[in-house]
């Protein structure tokens, strides 16, 4: 007869763990500690990945409806894409003011000018892939204005501005959109008519 003192369960330990597929409905991973651990693809609805403490742990896909992750703490881990519909909670608005400075974590924002606003945008430098929203809302008594940082340069239209001049809207419901590449601010797209600082 074996009586249970007797009996031992060995430890197992693989040097690489991998989690293919999560498909269930409410399926989460909390925790992953495996040398080369990877997860390839999270398929769950409402599934969230909390902490990767893998070394060279990679996220490949992640594309639950309401999916999150709350933290990356992998050596050399990688986030190929996010393909989730709630990542973000919504574009962020931004009244603009007679003195507003933007900042670049308001990047991707809808920027709101009005009659005398004067919306500074932040440095180039560093800051490529940094974009604003604008919409003209009223231009009652002076125009609206977008000032560059100190004498950097805003391309309007296909046309480099003089260093440190602003660019300027006509009429209410006029939009522009501008991105930086880390040398100047572009227009990538306008509507109405954009004027400019000495023009």
């Amino acid at each position: 007869m074996i009586k249970s003192d007797d009996l031992k369960v060995q430890s197992l330990s693989t040097p690489a763990v991998s989690a293919t597929a999560l498909t269930a409905t409410t399926g989460d991973v909390t925790t992953l500690t495996a040398t080369t651990g990877t997860i390839t693809t999270l398929g769950s609805t409402t599934g969230t990945i909390t902490t990767l403490g893998s070394t060279t742990g990679t996220i490949t896909t992640l594309s639950a409806t309401t999916g999150h992750m709350g933290t990356l703490a992998a050596t050399t881990a990688n986030v190929n894409y996010v393909n989730a519909n709630t990542v973000n909670s919504g574009i962020a608005i931004v009244d603009g003011d007679v003195d507003t400075v933007l900042t670049v974590a308001q990047t991707g924002s809808i920027v709101l000018l009005n009659s005398n606003d004067v919306v500074t945008l932040p440095a180039v430098l560093s800051n490529e892939r940094v974009f604003y929203k604008f919409i003209v809302q009223t231009v009652a008594t002076q125009a609206p204005r977008i000032d560059p940082n100190e004498s950097e340069v805003i391309n309007l239209q296909g046309t480099d501005l003089p260093g440190g001049k602003y660019a300027a809207a006509i009429a209410i419901g006029d939009c522009l959109t501008l991105f930086c590449d880390g040398a100047k601010w572009w227009s990538i797209d306008s509507y109405g008519t954009w004027t400019y600082e000495g023009a």
